[in-house]
């Protein structure tokens, strides 16, 4: 008995121990993001997170993207705007924008990218 729950506590915390599948970095999806690029060739994901915003999260203002953070809306720089690099694997977020920003600052925008009906 004391075997059984032995191996039952070992196999319960190895699989809680697994990474959640969107941290797997052997995906196409990751190898999707990591290959971003600003217009002038810099990487998006070099020091930046990237996550998908919702409608709600970004928006057009005279000309310009902005992006909400809290209740501010920020302005992002027109040279930090990109278009998709390949065929995104994941078909779920392939018209929907995205961003990298800094994870020391969250108004340090590294990449944006439109959603789509811009």
């Amino acid at each position: 008995m004391r075997l059984a729950v032995a191996i039952f506590l070992a196999w319960t915390c190895a699989a809680l121990a697994e990474a959640p599948p969107e941290t797997d970095l052997n995906t196409p999806e990751h190898a999707w993001w990591e290959n971003q690029r600003t217009p002038g060739g810099t990487s998006c994901c070099g020091s930046g997170d990237g996550r998908v915003l919702d409608d709600s999260e970004w928006r057009v203002r005279g000309g310009h993207y902005q992006f909400r953070t809290g209740k501010r809306w920020v302005e992002i720089p027109d040279d930090r705007v990109t278009s998709s690099r390949g065929v995104e694997p994941n078909e779920a977020n392939r018209w929907r924008a995205k961003i990298w920003t800094s994870p020391d600052d969250p108004e340090h925008v590294y990449c944006f990218m439109a959603g789509a009906g811009t």
